[in-house]
């Protein structure tokens, strides 16, 4: 197995808390929302306008949903009430308004028109570079993003970085002789489009018994800053695997996993990690 994966997880993927997985809805290719709006890739949605509010709800169930619960959020007053109803702790909640404006003590940003108007082009070119969802259109439209606590070029650097070592390791990862994989899930590793903690705990796996993956899903729209972060495992043995997945720690802790029947008929297991992914962890190792 690629060397660089073996190390991270002989340090430290050995042992973690069980979460059920609570999406709602949502597949390999992400999840939408009526009218026209989606959450991460892959979402068409339907023709009907959605209300304000309506788009309020869908974007603060997607971030109680996908947003890790340790993660500080940036949002406007009435946004982060709608996060405050979904059970999000209010020190999780980091309030802009006019005069406090700055997001960088914060993960990720829910920017909404409102914020947005706030606070301009700096938004995108020096606050959060990284989109992770959107709901919406238009002058409506709600974005879930990624905080650049050092500034949006060294936070592209990191993420081009990271990239090229997801690249290379999945791969690799792509042709081993103990994983079987469908072929969109094979070409999505091969681009370094799957999370590296997701790879990290896959390869765990198939060091001591055959991985089946079926697909990858919860990317953002740019895979290279939002790459895949749940998969869906076929496997036999599932309580082998559940205890398996269990035993991760740090940050191979997946936040969601569950047993799950497929349309197909096929049992797989689903696990799913926090947004937004980290970078670096695979040359940590």
């Amino acid at each position: 197995m690629a060397g660089v994966l073996i190390a991270t997880i002989t340090v430290g993927a050995l042992a973690l808390g069980y979460a059920v997985f609570h999406h709602t809805g949502g597949n390999s290719a992400g999840q939408s929302s009526a009218g026209g709006s989606s959450a991460g890739r892959g979402g068409s949605g339907g023709t009907r306008a959605l209300t304000p509010a309506a788009i309020r709800r869908n974007a603060a169930a997607w971030v109680e949903a996908q947003v890790g619960s340790a993660a500080v959020i940036s949002c406007d007053p009435v946004m982060c009430q709608a996060l405050e109803s979904r059970g999000l702790a209010t020190g999780q909640l980091l309030v802009l308004k006019p005069g406090v404006i700055s997001p960088l003590r914060s993960a990720v940003i829910v920017a909404t028109p409102v914020l947005r108007k706030q606070i301009g082009s700096r938004l995108g070119s020096r606050y959060a570079p990284a989109l992770l969802a959107s709901f919406g259109s238009g002058g409506q439209q709600i974005q879930v993003r990624a905080i650049a606590p050092d500034g949006a070029a060294a936070y592209t650097s990191q993420a081009q970085a990271d990239l090229a070592l997801r690249k290379s390791s999945g791969s690799e990862l792509a042709q081993n002789s103990r994983i079987v994989i469908s072929a969109a899930a094979r070409k999505e590793l091969a681009a370094g489009e799957v999370d590296a903690r997701l790879m990290t705990v896959i390869t765990g796996l198939a060091a001591s018994r055959p991985v089946n993956i079926v697909a990858f899903g919860d990317s953002g729209p740019d895979t290279a800053t939002a790459p895949f972060r749940s998969a869906e495992l076929a496997e036999t043995n599932m309580h082998n695997m559940l205890a398996a997945v269990t035993a991760q720690e740090g940050s191979f802790r997946v936040a969601h996993m569950a047993s799950v029947r497929l349309s197909t008929g096929r049992l797989v297991l689903r696990i799913d990690f926090d947004a937004p992914s980290p970078f670096g962890l695979l040359g940590s190792g």
